[in-house]
């Protein structure tokens, strides 16, 4: 059976004054983890006009099932989105996602044509693994 309760989105004010929309998978006193995390930016268009657009938060971050750790004491406020504004996020999450399995598509191909290859000659992919510091 699937799990019907609607995702936990939040939109978060940073101290570095990035705002952003993510859904919280968890939360403690000192921590968040959050995925689907998107950046809300600000532009000027040249004629004056102001609008917004969504970028990802993190490079190489947009896959929907990256989780990404966001420290409480960074956070200077939380929000409800409003509904045009999780509309739009959903929209932005779609196409952020064709976005992100094109790029894996090319870089696949890129593989295949040159290969990998480590310091050790091997060319396991799974190499490539950082810990998770916390």
């Amino acid at each position: 059976m699937t799990d019907m309760t609607p995702p936990n989105i939040k939109q978060l004010k940073l101290v570095t004054g990035e705002e952003l929309l993510a859904e919280i998978l968890e939360e403690d006193e000192t921590d968040l983890i959050v995925k689907n995390t998107i950046k809300l930016v600000e532009s000027i268009s040249d004629d004056g006009y102001k609008y917004y657009s969504f970028r990802n938060f993190m490079i190489y971050q947009d896959d929907p099932e990256s989780v990404i750790l966001l420290k409480v004491d960074k956070i200077v406020s939380v929000a409800l989105p409003i509904q045009p504004l999780l509309r739009q996020y959903n929209l932005a999450l779609i196409e952020l996602e064709k976005d992100a399995i094109e790029r894996s598509d090319a870089e696949c191909r890129d593989i295949d044509k040159e290969g990998i290859d480590t310091e050790d000659g091997n060319s396991d992919i799974d190499t490539n693994i950082i810990p998770l510091f916390h």
